[in-house]
């Protein structure tokens, strides 16, 4: 089976609260039976669940104007704690040999730094522990734990000392000592 990407979307506030609207441009991936504006197909998300959703398009007018209905977007929406900002990703696997059997993929994902310029994007699933840094109080140089390159701040766990930082092909885990009398952090 071949992988073809659909289409991404960065979302915005009526995304979260209430429908996805769908690229037209995809429509051909979800074939509709004749007459019907409503199509409910089944997309699998990182973690390997299930998620059944509703494609609806207009019944008049000269553009269909796709849109996944809040019914069944929204409890994605929710489970996956997605907020504006973030982006979703779906997929379609077809197996032509098979009479055109069709396998959805969905990716919740978020943008977690800027890497050379361009965005890292991982999916929610990966990222269940991770908060960004937003504690004033923190005595150490941000700035000093980034490696050349990375225009935003490392991530913690919450209640370590650990700094998780994300590479193109790894992910590196630094851990950072309290600092010491003269303010100098121990990186390890």
């Amino acid at each position: 089976m071949a992988q073809v990407h659909l289409f991404s979307k960065k979302l915005k506030p009526t995304h979260i609260s209430h429908t996805l609207s769908f690229p037209t441009h995809v429509l051909d991936a979800f074939p509709f039976p004749e007459g019907a504006h409503l199509k409910n197909f089944e997309a699998v998300d990182a973690s390997d669940n299930a998620w059944t959703f509703c494609l609806s398009t207009r019944m008049t007018g000269a553009y269909p104007k796709p849109v996944l209905l809040r019914s069944s977007w929204h409890r994605f929406v929710e489970q996956k704690g997605l907020a504006t900002g973030d982006r979703v990703v779906f997929f379609m696997e077809s197996d032509e040999a098979n009479d055109m059997l069709r396998r959805y993929t969905v990716r919740a994902q978020r943008k977690v730094m800027t890497l050379m310029g361009q965005d890292v994007w991982l999916d929610v699933e990966d990222l269940p522990f991770l908060i960004r840094i937003h504690d004033p109080t923190v005595q150490f140089s941000r700035k000093a734990l980034l490696p050349v390159g990375f225009h935003e701040p490392p991530f913690f766990c919450p209640g370590e000392d650990d700094v998780v930082t994300a590479g193109s092909d790894h992910v590196s885990l630094i851990t950072v000592g309290p600092p010491d009398a003269t303010g100098d952090v121990d990186i390890t």
